[in-house]
């Protein structure tokens, strides 16, 4: 049915709004979106790729730089090496042997003396007079006794009465040495050759049985004394020759004339005693001192003092790098010791020592070791002597 040629249909009204013109923010929008889409695609299609990285860059930026030897084994004196310190041979504590006032005192503190020599003396009082007293008993019963022989051989005496003529003769006799001994006794005297260390006394000093007089000390000879470890004794014995280095430098030479039998109830040591011959007097008593003793040869790897560490457990040794250049610790046994140089047993026949940087690692972490490994067991066999 016609609906008139003035009203428009259907179709043409739909045709009218398509060609509606889109309004300007729609077109802005999607200008935009198409300008990012292009530029995407074509830095991604012209952007050249990132230069590859090492796989292990990352792993040898991380890893702590080490110096490291390659150190091998050399034989070696083994030295046992005992802290102790020099005692005199003798000491003695000169004491009065009966009472009383000391009268002349013969040697000052310091002095030395001989062998026998007089160092004080007390007032002799009445002991010279009844020493007189008792000469004369003994030749009163002497006669007494020659007498009584000649009565008993005659037949005027009984046999009793010279038996007791005999008996009061050697009375007198021991009276008489009582004596004679008592008067000695006033004299003190050095019993062997030293040196006066104490002398407590004055002049005018009353003593006693007993009292101190003086101390003297026989310093000709000195023993450097130790206490030797049990796992170390075995290998000491008497007649060996020991080096003890005192602290002020000095190194004096001495034998071994003692090895204790019995371990200390307390430390588990054995007590080692050195003769060191000191004829001028130049070593005092008391000097701490190492003892040295030689005890065969051994297989060890010189290191320097520096070298040596201590794990967590308070172990004595040194760090190396193993084959996968991981930090390995090893302990070690002191051999040998020396200003500059240090000799230790108990690491492999070969191995790479960290000379340089160990204090900055740890045991099991991997390293980068730089530099070229240097033998350093040639230069290190020369000083080992």
């Amino acid at each position: 049915m016609d609906n008139g040629a003035g009203v428009p249909g259907p179709s043409s009204k739909r045709t009218k709004e398509s060609s509606r013109p889109m309004p300007a923010w729609s077109l802005a929008l999607l200008s935009a979106l198409a300008l990012a889409i292009w530029l995407a695609t074509g830095t991604v299609a012209h952007a050249p790729p990132p230069p590859a990285e090492p796989a292990n860059a990352a792993l040898e930026v991380a890893r702590t730089r080490v110096r490291a030897t390659l150190s091998r084994v050399t034989r070696v004196a083994r030295e046992i090496r005992i802290h102790g310190a020099l005692e005199p041979r003798r000491r003695v504590t000169l004491r009065a042997e009966t009472t009383g006032v000391i009268e002349q005192l013969l040697k000052e503190r310091g002095a030395r003396v001989k062998a026998d020599e007089p160092i004080a003396l007390l007032a002799e009082e009445d002991r010279q007079a009844r020493l007189a007293a008792a000469e004369r008993d003994v030749e009163h019963q002497q006669a007494e006794l020659a007498a009584a022989r000649q009565m008993h051989a005659r037949g005027l005496q009984a046999e009793t009465q010279r038996l007791a003529a005999e008996a009061a003769l050697a009375e007198a006799r021991a009276e008489r040495a009582m004596l004679a001994a008592e008067l000695a006794r006033i004299r003190i005297t050095a019993p062997f050759a030293g040196v006066l260390t104490a002398r407590p006394v004055e002049r005018g000093s009353l003593v006693v049985r007993g009292d101190v007089i003086a101390e003297l000390v026989d310093d000709s000879t000195l023993l450097a004394v130790a206490q030797a470890p049990q796992q170390l004794v075995a290998n000491i014995t008497i007649g060996q020759t020991v080096q003890v280095h005192l602290l002020d430098g000095r190194t004096v030479t001495g034998r071994v004339r003692y090895v204790g039998r019995v371990a200390d109830e307390v430390t588990r040591s054995f007590r080692i005693e050195a003769e060191v011959p000191n004829p001028d007097g130049h070593l005092p008593g008391g000097l701490s001192a190492d003892l040295v003793v030689t005890a065969g040869e051994v297989e060890a790897h010189a290191l320097g003092p520096s070298q040596l560490t201590l794990d967590d457990a308070g172990r004595l040794g040194i760090k190396a790098v193993d084959g996968a250049d991981r930090v390995v610790f090893h302990p070690v046994q002191m051999v040998q010791a020396r200003a500059d140089r240090i000799w230790v047993s108990g690491l492999p026949m070969e191995l790479r020592l960290i000379t340089e940087g160990q204090s900055l690692v740890a045991p099991g972490e991997a390293v980068a070791v730089v530099g070229d490994p240097v033998d350093v067991s040639t230069e290190a066999a020369g000083g080992q002597h």
